[in-house]
């Protein structure tokens, strides 16, 4: 009964050491399977490179680098709509992440589709969003005539990052533009 006990009070320890000798083995998986995307991408083997990033997007589908990086290399072999469909499942499928619909975002506004910007990236900003998403988005509205709209963007934009100065000068250009004909 004693040696029972000792082994139940050593579980949770021996579990511990299997569990960290997992994580270090995960680990070197991973680096391995980062290095030899790289290798693939450098010798211009996109297929391979595609094929490894889906598995590692498989397995870690919350990883906004992974799935970014396997979208762009999707658009780069002209597969589009594939890579707008892992765009918008990283969005449905991590609706905690602040940038889940940056990436379909970016999507539209790099193909000049600003219509399609708004539905995607509004309301989905907040002070944890990457200030691209917001470029995209008060861009969009601008080069669609919608001045309102971009300059609430901006300044939403402003009051999260207040040293932008890019987004100040961007903020003026549109004010510019909403003064009617005529004025100072």
């Amino acid at each position: 009964m004693k040696r029972l006990l000792v082994a139940l009070t050593l579980l949770p320890t021996l579990a511990s050491a299997q569990s960290a000798r997992i994580d270090v083995i995960w680990t070197a998986a991973k680096n391995r399977m980062y290095k030899q995307s790289d290798y693939w991408f450098e010798d211009g083997d996109f297929p391979r490179c595609i094929s490894i990033l889906k598995f590692m997007a498989g397995l870690e589908p919350s990883n906004y680098e992974i799935v970014t990086d396997l979208g762009w290399m999707l658009e780069n072999v002209s597969k589009n709509e594939e890579a707008l469909a892992v765009y918008r499942e990283y969005k449905k499928n991590n609706p905690k992440d602040p940038d889940r619909a940056l990436p379909e975002g970016n999507y539209f506004y790099m193909r000049r589709e600003w219509a399609k910007v708004p539905p995607v990236l509004e309301g989905t900003l907040s002070d944890k969003s990457h200030e691209n998403a917001f470029r995209a988005l008060a861009n969009s509205y601008e080069r669609l005539g919608k001045f309102a709209d971009s300059k609430r963007v901006w300044e939403q934009m402003l009051k999260f990052y207040p040293n932008d100065g890019q987004a100040k000068v961007n903020l003026k250009r549109v004010l510019e533009k909403m003064k009617p004909s005529g004025s100072e």
